[in-house]
């Protein structure tokens, strides 16, 4: 069995790669840019899940075959259940085993269904409540007036190199997605690129919500962020004319460039989807689609705009959706917030790039 194991000068973790026809002076760089594929995190806790698997069926006995039967995927998560595991760890080392399955070019069972009902039963029965009040926007205003006399840099009060995320229900699912990941929800940012990210996410949002959303953010802060990630318009494809959506998207960034001056604006492509609320024509939506993404981002980058685009995500692998095939799974989740990681941390470090990844036009 081939293991995740160190590598590289920076202690990553990478996956060793088996598939035959490999050449062997090309292993160091598919190892060199698996590596880079993920952060250091990511990997110990990919590392983490799959050292856990193997362990579980040494100790019950079970054989080390791969990829491993539906059977040895259900005993191992009720075993992780009976050790008192929380279920955000189980779906963390499951997703090292979906990772280690896949590149491996393996059967990958880990989101099948009596997995995610056994997920499910997990969340519901031992999921920690969420005992945080909400906040008023008054008290929230506040808070925001006080930050002058507790943070100890006028970076820290200022908050000037704000990155806000907008979006539909995907960002709203990615944010809280990332409070269970080693970067939090600012994605490593803050300590390494001294940039703080403002998520604002809205179950449903179609591209009309745009400028009110940012309107009402801006109110509330107010403050001009440092760059604008704008991911929407999904919801609005099949219910407005492509050519027409596609119009009104580029009228709003023009808009959106008076209201917020010096702001960077990122357009987050529009992911495929396995189903349309719409449309059962799933070739013409994702006709639609591509035509979308393909005009907005050449429309942006014609005014000093960036894009982010998820290749991962163009075979729509059933791996990467919840059971709707609209939303993300807790992999998919893991791989968009991934991208939208390294793109920021790219976008800032090199003012050459300004399309991530740079060689997937």
């Amino acid at each position: 069995m081939s293991e995740i194991q160190k590598s590289g000068s920076d202690s990553r973790y990478t996956s060793s790669y088996n598939s035959g026809g490999i050449l062997d002076h090309f292993r160091p760089e598919i190892a060199k840019l698996l590596d880079a594929s993920n952060s250091q995190n990511t990997w110990k806790t990919y590392n983490n899940g799959l050292t856990s698997f193997v362990s579980f069926r040494l100790e019950e006995g079970l054989g080390n075959t791969w990829p491993p039967s539906i059977s040895h995927l259900v005993n191992y998560v009720a075993y992780l259940s009976k050790l008192g595991y929380a279920p955000a760890t189980v779906k963390v080392y499951l997703s090292g085993l979906s990772y280690y399955l896949r590149i491996n070019e393996l059967t990958d069972l880990t989101s099948s269904f009596i997995i995610q009902k056994m997920l499910k039963g997990m969340d519901k029965l031992y999921g920690v409540v969420d005992s945080r009040k909400p906040i008023t926007l008054e008290i929230l205003a506040r808070l925001i007036n006080s930050l002058q006399f507790v943070c100890s840099s006028v970076y820290e009060s200022c908050l000037s190199n704000e990155i806000w995320i907008i979006g539909s229900s995907i960002i709203c699912s990615a944010r809280d997605h990332s409070e269970n990941r080693p970067s939090g929800s600012n994605l490593g940012l803050l300590k390494n690129n001294n940039c703080f990210l403002r998520w604002a996410g809205k179950s449903g949002m179609k591209w009309d919500d745009v400028v009110g959303t940012v309107n009402s953010i801006i109110n509330l802060c107010s403050k001009i962020p440092h760059a604008l990630i704008l991911h929407c318009g999904g919801n609005d494809i099949g219910n407005v004319p492509c050519g027409a959506l596609l119009y009104h998207i580029k009228f709003t960034i023009a808009i959106l460039s008076q209201m917020l001056p010096n702001c960077s604006l990122i357009w987050s492509s529009i992911l495929p989807r396995r189903s349309w609320r719409y449309s059962s024509d799933d070739h013409a939506m994702e006709v639609t689609r591509k035509r979308i993404n393909r005009g907005v981002r050449s429309y942006i980058l014609k005014h000093g705009g960036y894009v982010i685009k998820y290749p991962d995500f163009d075979d729509r692998h059933p791996a990467l959706y919840s059971d709707d095939g609209v939303h993300l799974s807790f992999i998919g989740n893991d791989i968009f917030l991934n991208q939208i990681q390294s793109a920021l941390e790219t976008f800032i470090n090199d003012p050459h790039c300004v399309v991530f990844p740079h060689d997937h036009l």
